[in-house]
């Protein structure tokens, strides 16, 4: 693999921060959805206790990455209330950040770096991902480990 011009790095960084900034404008203007409550507090609940019997039957791993930040004190928040986590859908909308990266490198390894930037470009830009990164839901997350796996078995 070329190494990358400053071009590219520079349109690299400014995807990055579009990503960012548009993830960033929706996850305070979202409502809260169904379950994410629930996935937060499960998440909260494996951190404290260890005991995984506190949420949906789901891959614990995302929901420990959303209890994160409140089982280290970071931030504050209560189930019962109807404010959304927001912590937990900055941890979510990193990881639809590191999706969008996965996918980039994914297309640089197979198609060159034309092939990545664009799909690096279409990735940051597409309403799905966008929407799903900055609602805490465990489609990103599980979005992005396939991703990865497909990525290290190639």
């Amino acid at each position: 693999m070329k190494e990358l011009s400053p071009k590219e790095l520079l349109a690299i960084v400014l995807l990055v921060l579009l990503f960012l900034g548009q993830c960033g404008y929706l996850v305070s203007f979202h409502t809260i959805t169904d379950d994410e409550h629930i996935h937060t507090a499960a998440g909260i609940l494996y951190l404290r206790t260890g005991l995984f019997e506190g949420g949906f039957d789901n891959p614990p791993l995302i929901q420990l990455l959303y209890g994160l930040p409140y089982h280290l004190n970071l931030s504050q928040w209560q189930a019962t209330g109807l404010s959304p986590p927001y912590a937990a859908r900055y941890v979510n909308m990193f990881l639809g950040l590191f999706l969008c990266l996965l996918i980039g490198l994914f297309s640089l390894r197979l198609h060159g770096t034309t092939g990545g930037l664009i799909s690096l470009c279409l990735a940051v830009t597409s309403p799905s991902i966008i929407a799903h990164s900055s609602i805490t839901t465990l489609d990103t997350g599980l979005a992005l480990f396939l991703v990865g796996c497909f990525y290290f078995l190639y």
